[in-house]
C-alpha cells in the first residue's frame, strides 16, 4: 500500500514511522526543508502519557513551572517527567533519519497546493495531511473559515540574551484585561522562545499584538535581548467538522487539534498520527471509524482544559493571582482559605470530577 504524507513536522514524522514499520510505502512532502518554519514554542507535554520521553540529545526536562500575573510564582516539578523543552529542528531530523533508513521517499521543497490534492489522492492509496492550520485539503474543500472559529493568534519572536534565571523552567505570563497570555520558553541560557497568543475576537477588535508583545518584553526586562527570528500564526480552537475525505486523513492541526489551555500541539499530533496510521492498517472498517475515535480521543481532555480556561476567565485579575499563588504553595492552610473564598472554584471543581470520572 502507498501512502502521501503532506508535512514533516512531528504529526507527518510519526504517521511515516508508523506506516514504514508496516511495511507500507510512504512518500513524505515538505515544503521546505526537515527541522525549518517552526511556528511553536517547542515545548512538549505528553497530557495522554502515550509518547514517553524525546531522545535526551534533542530535549531538557521541565523541572519548574513560574507563571506572573501580578506578582511572580513558582511551582516545582520535582519528579514529573511528561513535560520537555524539544529542540524541534534537531528532533524532526532525527525522525526523518529514521524514517529514511526504512525505506521513507522524502521529498523536501515539494510544496503541495490544494489544486493537486486530488490527483495526490488518487495516485495513493492514503494521504495523511499533517501540513497544519489551514491545512492543503481545507484549501482544497473550502473549510479555511473554520480555523478562524475562536481560534488564538500568536507571534514569537526567537530572542539572544540571558536566560540562565529560567534554567529548566517554563514562564507563563498574563497581562490584565486581554484573554490571552504569553510565555518566555528557553532552549538554554541564551536562548528562548518568547511570544504571546490573543483571542481572534479582541484581535478583530483593533487589539495591536505588536504593541502587547512590546509591554511583554519590557514586562520581562529583555530589552537588551537581540531578536534572531520572528514568526507568526494561529492556534485552532477545536476539532474541524470533517477529519477525513475519502481516503485523506487529516492530523495535528490540520484537524484543528491544539490545547485550548496552553496552546501546546505536538502531542496532539503525535497521538492523531498513530491513530491515523492504526486506522490505514485497519483496513476500510477501521478508516470508517477515524473521526469518532479521534473525537473521544480528545474530548476528555478538551472539556477539562476548556473548564479550566472557563473559569479563569471568570475571575478579575487580582483574583487570578491570589489563586495561582494557592496553587504554587506548600502552605495548605493559605490553599484552604484562597479555595473556600471562592464559590466559583468549588463549583468548578464539582463539574471537572465530573468529567474526571465519566
Amino acid at each position: 500500500m502507498k501512502t502521501a504524507v503532506l508535512g514533516g513536522g512531528p504529526g507527518g514524522l510519526t504517521a511515516a514511522l508508523e506506516l514504514l514499520r508496516r511495511g507500507h510505502a510512504v512518500t513524505l512532502f515538505e515544503r521546505g526543508r526537515i527541522g525549518e518554519g517552526i511556528h511553536c514554542g517547542e515545548c512538549l507535554f505528553d497530557s495522554f502519557g502515550r509518547l514517553g520521553a524525546p531522545p535526551a540529545a534533542v530535549s531538557t526536562p521541565v523541572r519548574r513551572l513560574l507563571f506572573r500575573i501580578e506578582q511572580e510564582h513558582e511551582r516545582p516539578l520535582k519528579n514529573f517527567e511528561r513535560l520537555w523543552m524539544v529542540d524541534r529542528r534537531r528532533w524532526q531530523q532525527g525522525l526523518a533519519q529514521q524514517a529514511v533508513s526504512l525505506g521513507l521517499d522524502l521529498r523536501e521543497n515539494s510544496r503541495i497546493y490544494g489544486a493537486e490534492l486530488t490527483e495526490l489522492a488518487e495516485r495513493f492509496d492514503y494521504v495523511v495531511d499533517a501540513s497544519g492550520a489551514p491545512s492543503v485539503t481545507s484549501v482544497a474543500y473550502g473549510f479555511v473559515p473554520e480555523y478562524l472559529d475562536g481560534c488564538f493568534v500568536a507571534v514569537q519572536q526567537v530572542l539572544r540574551g540571558d536566560f540562565s534565571s529560567c534554567r529548566n523552567a517554563l514562564k507563563v505570563g498574563f497581562l490584565p484585561d486581554t484573554h490571552g497570555y504569553y510565555w518566555v520558553f528557553p532552549k538554554d541560557d541564551t536562548t528562548a522562545n518568547v511570544g504571546i497568543a490573543l483571542h481572534i475576537g479582541e484581535v478583530r477588535k483593533g487589539r495591536d499584538l505588536k504593541a502587547l508583545m512590546t509591554s511583554v518584553i519590557q514586562r520581562e526586562e529583555l530589552q537588551d535581548a537581540v531578536v534572531l527570528k520572528r514568526v507568526a500564526g494561529i492556534l485552532p480552537a477545536k476539532v474541524v467538522s470533517q477529519v477525513r475525505h475519502g481516503n485523506i486523513l487529516l492530523v495535528g492541526e490540520a484537524a484543528g487539534l491544539t490545547s485550548p489551555l496552553h496552546g501546546e500541539g505536538i502531542d496532539l499530533a503525535c497521538v492523531s498520527a498513530q491513530l491515523a496510521a492504526e486506522s490505514i492498517l485497519g483496513g476500510e472498517e477501521a478508516l470508517q471509524q477515524y473521526d469518532t475515535k479521534l473525537r473521544e480521543l480528545v474530548e476528555g481532555k478538551w472539556r477539562k482544559e476548556k473548564l479550566i480556561v472557563d473559569f479563569w476567565q471568570s475571575l478579575t485579575f487580582h483574583r487570578f493571582d491570589n489563586l495561582v499563588r494557592a496553587l504554587c504553595t506548600e502552605d495548605k492552610m493559605l490553599f484552604a482559605r484562597t479555595t473556600l473564598k471562592s464559590p466559583a472554584m468549588m463549583q468548578y471543581a464539582w463539574q471537572w470530577l465530573r468529567y474526571q470520572h465519566g
